[in-house]
């Protein structure tokens, strides 16, 4: 299979955001962690470069050992951080027009322009409630998967609206997609 890889825009948003939390020492702390390779990408990421997706991982898995003590729930800090960033306020103050439905419902076309493979698919499941799957692409780490809730924590927000995401399904337990329950009020 292919190597699956990502957008950059999201480690230079993983660096911004550590930086703010943590300062250049944190920085440091979780470069002095990483591979030759994925301590030059986290240290001058490029918002235009495709990277590996097991890069992102070993990053992301560094910086919650180091600074989180092992709590990859905190991965949807920088999710939410990552997704805020990438809607812009022209975006932000677009979504509030529409329904969040209507947002997610794009969510399948955007995840193809940040991942070279796999899917991403968006069924309504109530009238303040959808189902997303994640799947057609290995998942490296846990940690990702933290940090995807976070970004759909992070797009309900861009829409104005308060909402909670549930990590109902995950491959790592078995199951055959990650499933995230969007709700809104």
């Amino acid at each position: 299979m292919e190597e699956v890889k990502f957008k950059g825009l999201t480690l230079v948003h993983l660096h911004e955001f550590l930086l703010e939390q943590f300062g250049e020492e944190g920085i440091q702390r979780v470069q002095s962690r990483l591979s030759p390779l994925s301590a030059e990408a986290f240290l001058a990421p490029s918002g235009q470069a495709w990277y590996p997706l097991a890069m992102d991982a070993e990053i992301e898995a560094a910086a919650i050992d180091e600074l989180y003590g092992g709590d990859y729930s905190q991965a949807a800090r920088w999710g939410r951080y990552d997704a805020r960033r990438q809607v812009g306020w022209l975006y932000r103050y677009l979504f509030r027009m529409l329904r969040p439905a209507q947002v997610l419902d794009k969510a399948a076309t955007l995840w193809k322009g940040t991942m070279s493979h796999g899917t991403c698919e968006v069924v309504p499941a109530g009238p303040r409630e959808v189902l997303v799957t994640l799947s057609g692409y290995d998942q490296l780490h846990r940690v990702l998967c933290y940090n995807w809730q976070g970004s759909f924590l992070g797009v309900l927000e861009a829409c104005g609206v308060r909402g909670q995401v549930v990590h109902e399904a995950c491959r790592f337990d078995g199951a055959p997609a990650c499933a995230y329950r969007l709700s809104w009020s």
